[in-house]
């Protein structure tokens, strides 16, 4: 493109600080596709979450200056296994519609359900931090008594639900409040207290009104309903039998915004349309510490270990979006129906609630939106083309939507490409059932027979340790299936495209970073083997660190169960037979009795590598010597298995060797005597010998990089529409460690993988049914596996990994030389965890506890750094030889230097400890009451900038510049003060916002804090150091009996430090709040007429009151551009400047939807502006049909 037009009508000269906040529209500007040529391959990042954000710009609603993009966008942080697709194809997401969301704790918070009753309706206040909770209390009393361990009897709830609110970009988060101790009305409290957004609650109709700081207001009354489906006992895998019932409020849509002018945009919807997820199977493996007590669970039976399997499925009555209207204007969205997702008339799973009205709408995609003008013409249609993920797939199901995943393919607007999408990999997703995910629900690949993960730890029983080991699914990540359907081609208009290149998201890992009790890390695998005795086999040298090698995860085929009592080991084989030696041993007759001359003999040996000095030896054995190694050779295939553990072992460097065995048998076995004919004579006696043992790296390296679940982006290549590179970018997530001159990841793991849990059930004088029977005060531990994490529902909703350190590497066209790099830092903190109270009925945090194998762990965080975390601390920009050219350094304001931090409690309960139990005949009665709680702060997430620092080096000096920041009580910028090093003087500007003191005499304020007008600033002043050089103050005005609006500017400047200057009055307004006359100071009336619905200006007046139009003449204009032609309008236009002699008449026509059309001047000069069908710019003409101006848009066809 040649170059871009802006037209500015009605400029007015003034101070920046002074101008009216879209008063003086400007009425043409590039639309979305314009302002976005030239922009094609700039994929900008999130370097924190090692994230491309992907956004295609379609279309952008002005409503009243707010401004309400249409637009696609791309999450490139993976595919969840069981993710389903949008109804714009899988991974993307339409952003257009202001939604509240909630992460509900505990019960629901806005429906009440039979004696379950949510937050608000809890009566009394939570205790504090620390503090001894009676039996007594009237809070213990409210909460009521816990029937067994899934059943909450007449319970209320102690944690608040989290609701958030999306507007346009903007969000925050909020609380309600307790109704009772609330004046009787359930309130709102912000997490998010710099957002400055209002949230009220209405009770009775269950809807919020939300009102942003600039005085829209939002209405959110259309709510989203789901309900759940629990079948517990499971016969097979689609075992969901139990009613939907008691549907649940999950989200709600906009229904209006209302502008501070009073007008309104209207959203609609489609019928609700009823979705059935697939089902969601979970499981718990249990397993019961102490058999010496019959193994008794608290629900019956006498099992050491099982399996709790669960299945659980979601039905939604989803709102499609069908229209945004809007002054005449709208937008329609238009769907059709889908294949991937199950509808309500599926009879695979039944409806049997109020739900089910919404059966026969089935689920859409999005196929076309369509841009209208007031005329209800089709300026811009988007067409929205599809295909499915698994499409060429084979499945073992006859259920498509089990496997079937909507896939955006291309996205044309008015018939031309604008996008193209090809996918990685688009028939290598799973089946939504699979098994195979790892921790974070990402596809691994693994042939798993359970949903939870394997666990291991060492626990006490009655004061004895003893191992549980649960041996279950392979949740560790592989991302050679997880990358599996990411994004990897945009091709754009220019037939150019951009290549996203991925790699698999890691942290650093050490021996104080272990945070879960299920195997997440990684081993590093050491063996030898040997065939012959003259033929040792070493290992290579391992380290050990320090710590001990306290688990083996994983058993393999043939190695066998080690003994519970072992940690760490090796796993020594001695084989005979055919076991495990080259050619199977059918050969030769081998003798499966270690001889024992040769009993002695040294099968293994751990050696110190430092001073090559034996430290353990492991011999060969016989049946007469069967203490070292029992049972003989000859079970088991002919392998035997010695586990050794290691966990004696001090720090050090350690190697193995093992020797084997081989010579002939019958010349030293006396009992077969040495007679030739003997069948055994001069066979070959062969016992060869292989060792392995895997050992967790952290117990071998101080630290080292772990592989974790997701994607990261690697490259990002552009590529012209030749195929040529135009230019490149490369990312590396490393970060250098102060012992260490070796790059480690700057990955940081958020939170805690919280698989497993225990429980201790104690028990009175109990006779069980079969006879035995217990003491008084005996108790059993639960370890129970969960196939989710715990921790989900209260984890913060940022990224499970954040990256403190990336480096951005830019390349040439040749994709070889280097053009530099940047350095991005970023504010990365995991989630502090603490633990229950191990007293009964006291709160206490126990910090003290290592994370790391602690069953006891609370499930909110202490705290999190969710507002913090993601904050650019600094930037380094380095030129192609390695010169730091600048530096950007910013400095924040975190909780701890400005308070409240606290904005509200949750206590979370943990039920079902130390049971008592009694039997009346055969059957056990179960009591118990609440044990353990954990009392946790919601915090205020505010981490507004203080300080950003800049530093630019030259080769004879360096040149700083510092912008610091203070902020009043709402978190507004009060004062900004800029400092150079160069100049040393300080400028500074003052700010003055609705409320604050020193404008309490402004006019209106009260009204415009009511309102929530409150964003931008009335009074601005600036400095040079102590000396005023401008004051601009903007006074409001109440207009037509309601409108609150701009009435006047004025200034202090120059010699003039006391009284302000009026610069400009605004005089007059329509109904709909555009601007009809406006003066400047001691100068001529300047009026508008605006046409076309009053949407847009169609004639500038310049001295001419607006009073003195006849009215006749404004309803004449205005019905010309609403229903007549151009032709028309510009005649009567012209008449009107002809009307007026004495006035400068400056005229407009547009195209509505795509930009102006006409703009004649006071002098009758006409300009024309001409738009390809896809509404871009292409010539500005004049008069006389001369282009004044040209665009060039280098599309290829």
């Amino acid at each position: 493109m040649k170059k871009y037009y802006y037209i500015l009508l009605f400029a007015i000269n003034f101070n920046a600080n002074a101008q009216l906040d879209k008063t003086i529209p400007e009425l043409t500007k590039p639309n979305p596709e314009v302002a976005s040529l030239g922009k094609y391959g700039e994929l900008p990042m999130n370097y924190y979450s090692g994230t491309a954000n992907i956004d295609v710009p379609l279309h952008e609603i002005d409503f009243d200056g707010l401004k309400i993009p249409i637009a696609l966008s791309y999450s490139t942080g993976g595919i969840l296994a069981r993710q389903e697709a949008s109804w714009v194809g899988l991974g993307w997401g339409l952003s257009v519609e202001p939604v509240i969301t909630r992460n509900t704790r505990g019960l629901d918070d806005v429906t009440q359900v039979g004696a379950n009753v949510g937050f608000p309706y809890t009566r009394y206040a939570l205790p504090e931090f620390s503090y001894n909770f009676s039996y007594a209390s009237p809070l213990w009393e409210e909460l009521g008594v816990h029937e067994d361990y899934n059943n909450i009897v007449n319970t209320y709830d102690t944690e608040p639900d989290i609701f958030t609110v999306n507007l346009f970009g903007e969000s925050a988060k909020f609380i309600l409040t307790q109704k009772n101790l609330n004046g009787g009305v359930i309130g709102t409290v912000m997490i998010n207290a710099d957002s400055r957004i209002r949230v009220v609650y209405n009770e009775s109709a269950k809807t919020f009104t939300v009102t942003n700081d600039r005085g829209f207001v939002f209405y959110f009354t259309n709510p989203e309903y789901s309900v759940t489906a629990v079948e517990r006992q499971i016969a097979n895998d689609f075992a969901v039998l139990s009613g939907f019932d008691n549907p649940m409020i999950t989200g709600w849509k906009i229904e209006k915004i209302v502008s501070p002018k009073g007008n309104t945009l209207y959203y609609n919807y489609y019928e609700r349309a009823t979705i059935k997820d697939q089902p969601i199977a979970s499981e718990k493996g249990h397993n019961l510490v102490c058999p010496n007590l019959d193994n008794f669970a608290p629900w019956g039976g006498y099992i050491s270990s099982y399996i709790r399997p669960s299945r659980s499925l979601n039905c939604h009555a989803a709102l499609y979006l069908a229209s945004i209207v809007y002054d005449d204007f709208r937008v329609d969205f238009v769907g059709s129906d889908r294949l991937d997702l199950m509808d309500g008339n599926n009879g695979r799973y039944p409806i049997v609630t109020s739900i089910a009205n919404y059966r026969n709408e089935k689920p859409k995609k999005l196929d076309h939106i369509y841009v209208k003008d007031l005329k209800n013409q089709t300026v811009k249609d988007f067409q929205f083309g599809y295909s499915y993920f698994n499409a060429n797939a084979t499945f073992n199901s006859q259920f498509t939507q089990e496997y079937l995943r909507l896939k955006l393919d291309n996205i044309f607007e008015n018939g031309e490409m604008l996008r193209r999408f090809e996918y990685l990999n688009p028939d290598q997703l799973p089946n939504k059932l699979t098994k195979s995910t790892d921790y974070w629900g990402y596809y691994n690949g693994k042939t798993n027979e359970h949903l939870y993960p394997s666990y291991k730890a060492l626990k006490n029983c009655l004061s004895t340790p003893t191992m549980v080991s649960i041996i279950a699914a392979d949740k560790s990540p592989d991302f050679n299936f997880g990358k599996n359907g990411l994004l990897t081609k945009i091709y754009y208009p220019t037939k150019g495209y951009s290549e996203i290149t991925y790699e698999p998201h890691s942290i650093l890992l050490n021996s104080q970073t272990k945070n879960t009790n299920v195997p997440f890390e990684d081993v590093e695998v050491f063996q030898a083997e040997s065939y012959d005795e003259s033929s040792p086999g070493n290992s290579a040298v391992f380290t050990l660190n320090g710590t001990p090698v306290d688990y083996a995860w994983k058993k393999e085929s043939g190695v066998g169960t080690p003994p519970s009592s072992i940690f760490g080991h090796i796993v020594l084989e001695i084989s005979c037979g055919s076991g495990f030696v080259p050619g199977g041993g059918t050969e030769s007759y081998r003798k499966c009795t270690v001889l024992d001359v040769d009993a002695w003999k040294p099968a293994l040996q751990i050696i110190n590598a430092s001073n090559n000095q034996v430290v353990l030896t492991r011999r060969f054995s016989s049946d007469i010597v069967c203490n070292l190694l029992c049972p003989p050779l000859s079970i088991n295939n002919g392998v035997a298995v010695i586990n050794i553990p290691l966990s004696d072992l001090p720090a050090g460097s350690y190697y193995f060797r093992v020797t084997a065995l081989k010579h002939i048998s019958n010349l030293l076995d006396a009992e077969e005597g040495f007679q030739p004919g003997n069948p055994d004579y001069m066979k070959q006696y062969y016992f060869p010998v292989r060792a392995k043992v895997k050992i967790p790296k952290s117990s071998i390296y101080a630290n080292y990089n772990k592989e974790i679940g997701g994607a990261r982006v690697k490259k990002i290549t552009n590529y012209n529409y030749d195929a040529t590179i135009t230019d490149k970018k490369e990312y590396k997530y490393v970060t250098a460690l102060p012992s260490s001159s070796e790059l480690y990841s700057s990955g940081i793991l958020m939170d805690v993988l919280d698989f497993a849990n225990d429980y201790s059930y104690g028990t009175d004088d109990f006779l069980c049914p079969n006879g035995n029977s217990c003491a008084s005060g005996c108790s059993v531990r639960n370890v129970t596996v969960y196939s989710e994490n715990r921790r989900n529902q209260y984890a913060p909703s940022q990224a499970h990994v954040g990256y403190s350190r990336i480096e951005e590497i830019f390349s040439a066209n040749t994709g070889i030389e280097t053009n530099g790099k940047a350095v991005y830092h970023y504010s990365a903190n995991k989630n502090e965890s603490v633990f229950y109270s191990s007293v009964s009925s006291h709160m206490i945090y126990r910090p003290n506890n290592p994370i790391y194998d602690n069953l006891n762990l609370a499930l909110s965080p202490k705290r999190t750094y969710e507002e913090s975390n993601g904050d650019l601390l600094k930037t380094e920009h380095f030129d192609a030889l390695g010169n730091l050219k600048r530096r950007e350094e910013n400095t924040y304001m975190y909780h701890d230097y400005y308070p409240p931090r606290k904005v509200g409690i949750g206590m979370h309960i943990k039920f079902h400890l130390n049971y008592s139990f009694a039997c009346i005949g055969s059957s056990p009665v179960v009591g118990g009451t609440i044990e353990n709680m954990q009392i946790y702060e919601i915090k205020d997430e505010v981490t507004p900038v203080l300080l950003k620092k800049t530093t630019e080096y030259f080769s004879n000096g360096q040149l700083e510049k510092t912008i610091s920041y203070d902020y009043n009580n709402k978190y507004q910028p009060s004062v900004i003060t800029e400092t150079t090093s160069e100049s040393g003087a300080n400028k500074i500007i003052k700010n003055y916002y609705p409320g604050d003191a020193e404008i309490a005499s402004f006019p209106y304020t009260s009204e415009l804090v009511s309102k929530n007008i409150i964003g931008s600033p009335l009074r601005s002043k600036q400095y040079s150091g102590t000396e005023l050089l401008e004051q601009v103050d903007k006074e409001y005005g109440l207009f037509n009996g309601s409108l609150l609006a701009e009435a006047s500017v004025k200034t202090l400047k120059g010699g003039n430090t006391t009284v302000p200057q009026t610069e400009f009055n605004l005089e007059r307004y329509d109904e709909k709040g555009n601007l009809l006359q406006y003066k400047k100071a001691n100068s001529i009336p300047i009026s508008l007429i605006w046409g076309y619905k009053k949407t847009l200006p169609i004639a500038k007046i310049e001295n001419l009151a607006y009073n003195t139009i006849p009215a006749s003449t404004i309803t004449d204009l205005q019905q010309k551009s609403d229903t007549g032609t151009e032709a028309d309008l510009l005649l009567a236009l012209d008449a009107l400047r002809t009307a007026f002699p004495d006035a400068l008449v400056t005229a407009f026509t547009y195209k509505p939807g795509i930009g102006i059309s006409t703009k004649t001047d006071s002098k009758g000069n006409k300009a024309s502006y001409h738009y390809d069908n896809k509404g871009r710019l292409k010539q500005v003409r004049d008069r006389d049909n001369n282009i004044l101006s040209e665009n060039e848009y280098h599309y290829k066809p």
